[in-house]
């Protein structure tokens, strides 16, 4: 078996990006203007993503209506 999978070079340049494996699509990413990856479509699975500057603060996944998934921390914060 032969697995081919296809990528753009540049994220900026095509804001809906395909991942496919030989003829299939396997997932499927939407980017924002600064070229941030901001809702994802893989086996199924919708999730979107929140951003504070660069770096993701949120994701959320679609349960029947979109449910808080991940929570992330960037830097120094001290957790209390």
């Amino acid at each position: 078996m032969t697995r081919r999978w296809s990528w753009p070079a540049a994220l900026r340049e095509q804001p809906v990006i395909e991942a496919k494996r030989e003829h299939a699509t396997v997932a499927t990413y939407r980017c924002d203007g600064l070229g941030r990856r901001v809702w994802s479509d893989v086996g199924d699975v919708e999730t979107r993503y929140i951003y504070d500057g660069d770096g993701v603060i949120e994701e959320y996944v679609d349960n029947s209506g979109w449910e808080l998934d991940a929570v992330y921390v960037h830097g120094n914060t001290r957790l209390q």
